[in-house]
């Protein structure tokens, strides 16, 4: 997708009409207002009487009010945050065609001085549901399932008493698929083992302190993809005694890798300190430290989804130098228009990484790692990992039942 900011004969003038019978558009405090229109793109075919779903996201500096969509200057409806006034919102807003040929529709939104975004606006083709089903070209990404994707964390905890072993698990709701998960704990806490059990997530944790520590588990869980599944893959490696190695598992082909975790077991002998997408494949790494004098079997557990199609991409954030006994925040998130489906970490020696979790924020796009130098003399680094997808859609938009994946790449 990409704006149509200018060229739109009588937009300028509709634009200006808007303000006055919507709201005012003031300039007290000028701000920086912008809107993403990221469904559906421009360009695409969508038919008579079928709900086209649009989605945006909105940021302001000064607090947003409302979301006005139009279609050729008419204003077919105007929406408000469910939280009163925030700096990002994501607005879904629907319109059902009514009749055949080209339209233009274009999303305004206000902040709370009154001040209003520049339009951001794309053509539609519009068609009878005939001529769409002998259409060859046609893109159906505009019809898709009434809410766009997105995920969320479920999350369940125990107590580990001082010295103790135990596992906590967290499950996604029914008609939502697991692809990925995390964990929260204490500085004490080792988590040693991070695996999708079922449509759950499961995190083993050695508690290796002198206190009880509560152990939380996370399952990022995607909603409104009826159609989609994920599978787990392992792989292993041996690591020799001393030292540092890693297990990689691989997706199978046609299929991406949205989250995956590891098992370092037994604790007290291997240490995880890495666990993130390979960089290079659909796949999922994690690094272990081997601290006996012996070989050690390691193992990385990769969440494979099926069903959509699509493409992943890790973002990255590495935090600043740590100084000793110090804890830090890396916050790598996703864009607008992908999806979180979970996230990894990463640690210099002696930075114990205590929070992996997400997804947070108003737009569930962040991924959180907490970590801290237990060092009494060195600056140490770590980072932070987000696992975002740009996620196909299936052609079931037409009550034909047809399951093919469609790429993201459709033209």
């Amino acid at each position: 997708m990409w704006p149509r900011l200018s060229g739109i004969r009588g937009f300028a003038v509709f634009v200006g009409g808007l303000c006055a019978a919507v709201l005012a558009c003031g300039s007290a405090g000028a701000t920086e207002l912008t809107v993403v229109l990221d469904n559906p793109v421009d360009g695409v075919t969508v038919v008579i009487g079928q709900e086209t779903v649009v989605s945006s996201t909105v940021t302001s500096e000064a607090g947003l009010t409302h979301a006005v969509l139009t279609v050729d200057g008419t204003v077919i409806r105007s929406d408000t945050p469910s939280e009163w006034s925030p700096d990002s919102y994501r607005f879904t807003q629907s319109w059902v065609p009514r009749r055949k040929g080209r339209v233009i529709l274009s999303v305004v939104a206000f902040d709370q001085f009154g001040n209003s975004s520049d339009p951001v606006s794309i053509e539609l083709r519009v068609v009878s549901k005939d001529a769409a089903a002998s259409d060859n070209n046609l893109d159906q990404r505009a019809t898709k399932a009434s809410t766009p994707y997105v995920t969320g964390s479920y999350t369940n905890n125990t107590t580990l008493a001082a010295g103790d072993t135990g596992l906590v698990t967290s499950y996604c709701p029914a008609e939502t698929t697991i692809v990925g998960g995390g964990f929260a704990t204490d500085d004490d806490v080792v988590f040693y083992a991070q695996i999708k059990v079922g449509n759950g997530w499961l995190g083993y944790a050695w508690n290796t302190g002198i206190e009880s520590h509560l152990i939380t588990s996370y399952a990022v869980c995607l909603s409104n993809a009826p159609h989609a599944s994920t599978t787990l893959v392992v792989g292993e490696a041996v690591i020799a005694g001393g030292e540092k190695g890693k297990a990689v598992a691989t997706c199978p082909v046609g299929t991406i890798v949205t989250g995956g975790g590891y098992n370092a077991y037994p604790a007290s002998d291997l240490r995880p300190y890495i666990s993130r997408k390979d960089y290079t494949a659909e796949a999922w790494e994690s690094w272990a430290h081997n601290l006996t004098g012996s070989p050690l079997t390691h193992q990385a557990y990769a969440v494979c989804l099926s069903g959509l199609g699509g493409s992943i991409r890790q973002a990255e954030v590495v935090s600043p130098l740590v100084p000793p006994d110090v804890s830090r925040l890396a916050t790598p998130s996703c864009n607008p228009g992908e999806v979180l489906t979970s996230g990894g970490f990463g640690a210099e020696d002696d930075v114990r990484v205590r929070n992996s979790s997400g997804p947070w924020e108003i737009a569930n796009n962040e991924w959180r790692v907490y970590a801290r130098n237990s060092s009494s003399t060195t600056n140490r680094s770590f980072w932070g990992y987000a696992i975002c997808a740009t996620l196909g859609i299936f052609a079931d938009g037409f009550e034909s039942g047809n399951t093919t994946a469609w790429s993201s790449s459709v033209p």
